[in-house]
């Protein structure tokens, strides 16, 4: 199954936020959200 990528882009002291959805839809119930700063972290969801 193809997945996609969904990027929030950082600004001061706002981290970026990756989030990672299954399909090629942005369904906000079902991604995962990975925050990559300071370490890469898995902040909600899960992934396969």
């Amino acid at each position: 199954m193809p997945g996609e990528a969904w990027l929030r882009r950082g600004l001061g002291n706002v981290p970026p936020v990756i989030g990672v959805t299954a399909g090629t839809r942005f369904e906000a119930e079902r991604m995962a959200v990975l925050m990559p700063e300071p370490l890469t972290m898995q902040a909600s969801g899960r992934l396969p």
